[in-house]
């Protein structure tokens, strides 16, 4: 048996993964109803019921946006310290240890077991612990204390940018989750407010639609959106 429509709630149907298109669905919803709060006690009630809960969805909107926003910015930061491993970092400190051990020799071998396979390949955290005991390995041998200050000195650069860039993404994923609460707390107020309207338009229905934009609900998610 089908679910009976008006049971259903429609902008938290609709505006799953659509997070800008309630944003605008409820402002336009909120500027409507406000107009006619200050002569008509049932849009009042309505305005109490909505205001604040969308108010504090659009300040969780910003904040998410703008933790995205550094999320990006820091995780092209953490790409660019990893290409520069493998640009020029690498060259530098296999030119300093080579000047001393010759390539493919036992104590440049010890140093380089799988050559720039562990500096090149795999996961970020693979990575930093190849440059980690590179650099715990040059600490022992004092004729290579300059490429060890070197390797010593990426490592630290390219540890902490990874930590920023994680602490940021478990910051959005906290900030997404709350999100996600706050708009089903729109939609109920939606939906709420959408009863009122009912009992209040009960013979003239038509006029319901005037206080909300369907289409931003009733269209398809766009490429990207959020």
């Amino acid at each position: 048996m089908r679910t009976w429509n008006f049971i259903l709630n429609t902008f938290e149907i609709n505006t799953r993964r659509k997070n800008k298109a309630l944003l605008s669905l409820g402002a336009d919803h909120l500027a409507k109803i406000k107009a006619k709060a200050a002569t008509d006690p049932d849009f009042l009630q309505m305005q109490n019921d909505f205001e604040t809960i969308f108010e504090d969805y659009d300040q969780i909107f910003t904040q998410h946006s703008m933790a995205k926003g550094e999320f990006k910015g820091d995780t092209l930061g953490l790409k660019q310290v990893m290409q520069k491993l493998n640009d020029s970092k690498l060259k530098e400190w296999e030119g300093g240890i080579h000047a001393l051990y010759p390539e493919d020799s036992p104590d440049e071998i010890a140093l380089f077991p799988r050559k720039r396979r562990p500096f090149q390949e795999s996961t970020y955290e693979t990575r930093l612990m190849a440059v980690q005991a590179l650099s715990e390995k040059l600490q022992a041998i004092p004729a290579l204390a300059t490429t060890y200050a070197n390797v010593s000195s990426f490592y630290n650069l390219m540890l902490t940018t990874r930590q920023t860039q994680k602490g940021v993404k478990g910051k959005l994923g906290i900030l997404s989750k709350v999100r996600e609460q706050q708009r089903k707390l729109v939609c109920e107020a939606l939906y709420g407010n959408l009863g009122l309207l009912m009992r209040k338009y009960r013979k003239t229905p038509l006029n319901i639609k005037v206080y909300f934009d369907l289409s931003l609900v009733q269209r398809k998610k766009k490429k990207g959106e959020d």
